[in-house]
């Protein structure tokens, strides 16, 4: 099923009789096309599989029309599987195509659909019922020139026998483009709508003044002929879910995760490769893509899906080609791959001092270890944060969704045949989408030209993450719909993931990187709920207050988060596991943190000196470090600080018993050499020295303070 069917697509199906088209002319120039070039515009999602037969009706591409397209308008082709693919019923439409040349570069927005064939007039089809349409895709044209463009449906649409492709495109076309044709000028083959009073015109039969259409459009489809009907297992099909985007740059380990699209029962392995540019090598096989499901109303049995961890430290840094191929048990394959760069040594800040928790006063010494190689610098930021938090997201009642009977607020109960009870993730992902388009990014509650209402967004998203069908919202489905929905729609935001998150992981995502946040809860049952804030920092022990927005009763909820060996929650009355945290951030998105310094040279250390702002007893700080490499890649991380002055320690006392004698050199002696604990009062303590090291010359320091030559340790 499409995912949105929008008010302009529901008109134009009704238009469905053809109209004198002399009403509402077009003249266009028609010109043999020459030895142009052929350039791919696909989605990140083809759903093409190895076994696919082109359908098409034209000779291939001979003319150019010029001066035709303006965009906002509708092209049909009528398209027989059984003129090129053999043992073609049923037939499982994948992707439709329709090449086009332009002269300038420029985005265009497009959807495809699939309508049966109306026969009122045995002699002349037309396009008849809508079956399915896809979602909209944004293609960005990059230059001039002619390209085959490719838009997927969002599930294969089984048909029994002809069918009408259609080619839309929902904005007005800034830049030249022209339509392709072969000569055959055949009547009741092509057709285009532009407005939407006239109806589908018959382009075989075109003519206005000096200019007559001059054959068959250039429009077609890739499909598997003997589908899903005939009660055969549908061949595979196999999409990425972790890495979401080619040229991914990925350090040091990292998941891969990928999802198997086409529902069929019989998939025998996964297997997950990599190549540097020769042959591939293995990575590992996977027998059970299972991956867990969350519903809402019963227990979530973990399971990872079709994923396998990637330690490639071992590699060199360069690009990479990833392979991800299931094959089923009647030796079907279908493949996909991703670009990749790989930095095995990773430029990510590890923070030697502080350590998350820590308290400073007057000063502080940042220390940063860092295992690549080729830093070029270092960057700290910093920023003051409340000790509440709340981003104020819309509570959306799952209830009031998946409604089969025409009665929204009826509860959509499992037990009347509806489906509201199960669709936790749908409405956690339609808020967080929400709050992406209340904070600008307007485009992701857009379809075409047509604004999208939350519950909309919900139910689309249900139809992207399979809820229905699953009966509730597997892992790999949300991430995979959430990756589609973003790409589909402005392709502005990135999604990230990370499983068995703290509550350092947890509070710097969202409140310091302002990121949206899904939580996936296991238990029973198990659910998704979207982050809103925090309530202060602690409540004793590893106990935090936080608030979520709980699709279950459509309410913002205070729960309380826990680390008792694993992140916990607890929500409608018992305790959850914290299995997967799920984001949305904007490329773009800008976050205001004051400059704290910068280390140009890493020969001695990274480190920086910090002397604080006034700041107010008590009061939390996120210390960020950025790393940028030789190569301009960049990594971060964060720390949370707190600014207290209750407890001042004198310089060289380090076991705070109010001297300073050879019991506090032991102290520093067993803590530098042998790991010993740290100085009372924090680890940067020990730098007596002040050269922002911890090592054996601050012993060598200490030892001349106590015989009095040297002066007084930093801290």
């Amino acid at each position: 099923m499409s995912r949105y069917i929008s008010p302009l697509v529901l008109l134009l199906a009704l238009c469905l009789t053809t109209a004198d088209s002399s009403a509402a002319p077009r003249i266009g120039r028609a010109e043999r096309v020459g030895d142009i070039p052929l350039n791919e515009i696909r989605s990140n999602r083809s759903l093409t599989a190895a076994d696919t037969c082109i359908v098409r009706s034209d000779d291939g591409i001979i003319m150019r029309i010029d001066g035709w397209v303006i965009g906002e308008e509708i092209y049909k082709q009528y398209l027989d599987p059984a003129q090129s693919c053999e043992n073609a019923y049923p037939f499982s439409v994948l992707e439709i195509n329709m090449p086009m040349i332009f002269e300038d570069t420029g985005t265009v927005i497009l959807s495809v659909d699939i309508e049966d064939v109306d026969l009122t007039d045995p002699g002349c089809p037309v396009p008849g019922n809508l079956i399915d349409s896809s979602s909209w895709w944004q293609y960005f044209i990059p230059a001039p020139g002619l390209y085959d463009i490719w838009v997927p449906l969002d599930s294969p649409v089984v048909v029994d026998g002809p069918f009408f492709a259609g080619f839309l495109i929902s904005n007005p076309l800034t830049m030249s483009a022209a339509v392709l044709t072969d000569t055959s000028r055949i009547p009741c083959v092509s057709y285009n709508l532009w407005d939407t009073e006239i109806g589908f015109v018959d382009l075989g039969q075109y003519s206005y003044g000096s200019f007559d259409w001059p054959g068959r459009l250039v429009l077609y489809a890739s499909g598997i002929p003997g589908g899903e009907s005939s009660g055969e297992e549908p061949a595979p099909q196999i999409e990425w879910v972790s890495p979401t985007n080619d040229d991914t740059v990925l350090y040091g380990a990292t998941e891969l995760w990928a999802i198997e699209t086409s529902g069929s029962s019989i998939i025998n392995y996964v297997i997950f490769e990599y190549s540097s540019g020769g042959s591939y090598q293995d990575l590992g096989l996977v027998f059970d893509g299972s991956a867990t499901n969350r519903n809402g109303v019963d227990p979530a049995v973990t399971s990872v899906g079709y994923s396998v961890p990637w330690n490639f430290s071992n590699l060199a840094e360069g690009t990479y080609t990833i392979r991800v191929t299931a094959l089923d048990t009647l030796g079907r394959t279908a493949s996909a791959t991703r670009t990749i760069v790989l930095e095995p040594t990773p430029p990510i800040p590890q923070m030697v001092n502080p350590r998350n928790w820590d308290t400073f006063c007057s000063s502080i010494n940042f220390l940063i270890n860092c295992p690549d190689e080729d830093i070029s610098f270092m960057e700290f930021k910093g920023r003051a944060v409340p000790d509440d938090y709340g981003i104020g997201l819309f509570a959306l009642d799952q209830t009031l969704l998946g409604d089969t009977d025409a009665d929204p607020y009826d509860g959509n109960s499992i037990a009347d045949g509806e489906f509201g009870e199960y669709y936790s993730g749908p409405a956690a992902a339609a808020v967080a989408v929400q709050e992406w388009s209340d904070r600008g990014y307007t485009g992701l509650m857009h379809a075409g030209a047509s604004t999208l209402g939350i519950a909309d967004v919900a139910e689309s998203l249900a139809v992207l993450f399979n809820t229905r069908v699953d009966r509730g919202t597997r892992d790999d489905r949300l991430v995979h719909g959430l990756t589609r929905w973003t790409a589909e729609h402005g392709d502005q935001l990135s999604v990230d993931y990370l499983r068995n998150p703290d509550y350092v992981d947890l509070r710097t995502w969202v409140q310091d990187q302002e990121r949206v946040v899904l939580l996936g809860l296991g238990g029973s049952p198990g659910i998704w709920v979207t982050v809103d804030g925090f309530l202060e920092w602690s409540s004793g022990g590893d106990s935090y207050v936080m608030s979520v927005m709980n699709p279950m009763t459509g309410t913002i909820d205070d729960v309380t988060f826990r680390e008792t060996g694993s992140p916990e929650i607890f929500i409608s009355g018992s305790w959850h596991p914290v299995d997967i945290m799920v984001s949305l951030l904007a490329d773009d998105w800008q976050i205001t943190r004051a400059i704290l310094g910068v280390d140009l040279d890493g020969s001695n250390g990274w480190s920086l000196h910090w002397t604080p702002n006034p700041l107010s007893e008590g009061d939390y700080f996120f210390m960020h470090a950025k790393a940028t490499d030789a190569s301009q890649h960049t990594a971060h991380s964060s720390v949370i600080m707190q600014y207290t002055c209750e407890n001042t320690y004198d310089p060289g006392d380090y076991n705070n018993d109010g001297t300073t004698d050879v019991v506090d050199l032991q102290y520093l002696i067993q803590f530098v050499t042998s790991g010993g604990p740290a100085p009372i009062g924090g680890p940067q303590r020990a730098d007596a020295n002040c050269d922002t090291y911890i090592n054996i010359t601050d012993i060598v320091y200490y030892m001349n303070f106590l015989y009095g030559s040297s002066n007084d340790p930093c801290y």
